[in-house]
């Protein structure tokens, strides 16, 4: 990882490269962020159930939820996973208010995918329970699609099971502060 210029924000742009055994090199980009985050490599894991492992990078992180990005090689090329047309950040981690989560499928219609989880602290006028959200997407080359969205609730935020507060990928599992 190499740090940039800042930008207009004064947040540092930061650079992932990497070297092949061919001689070959390749960088991505990974954008800017807090001065206080130095994007890393967490693990690597089979997430899109293509050819090699995907690469789990810290790009940023609050008080109590980390962020990670998922890059591929391609070719010799490095490409950030995305969502629709925006990168994707895994949240994980959280508090006594809100938990995030992810965990790799194998199949989601035919494809491996991606559940990525939330959960919020409920209000009074819902009983205090706590809401959760799991939306299952596939991946469509290295970006992922909508497959389906279910929710429901637990009596607290801290009853969610450990998927809704971690990454898990085979045998990759990223805690809170991983």
């Amino acid at each position: 990882m190499t740090a940039g210029a800042k930008d207009k924000y004064g947040r540092k742009a930061w650079t992932l490269a990497v070297s092949f055994a061919s001689g070959e090199t390749s960088s991505l980009a990974l954008g800017s962020y807090s001065d206080y985050v130095i994007p890393r490599a967490l693990g690597a894991a089979d997430a899109d159930g293509e050819t090699g492992e995907e690469l789990f990078v810290l790009v940023d992180q609050g008080a109590s939820t980390q962020f990670a990005s998922i890059v591929s090689v391609v070719g010799h090329r490095l490409v950030q996973a995305t969502i629709g047309l925006f990168v994707l950040r895994l949240a994980y981690g959280g508090s006594v208010g809100h938990q995030d989560g992810a965990r790799c499928l194998s199949n989601v219609d035919g494809r491996p995918g991606l559940a990525v989880y939330t959960v919020s602290s409920g209000s009074s006028g819902a009983g205090g329970r706590a809401h959760w959200e799991e939306r299952d997407y596939a991946w469509s080359g290295k970006r992922l699609e909508l497959d389906k969205t279910t929710s429901g609730s637990f009596s607290s935020v801290s009853a969610a099971p450990k998927r809704f507060t971690r990454i898990e990928c085979g045998s990759l599992v990223l805690d809170q502060y991983h």
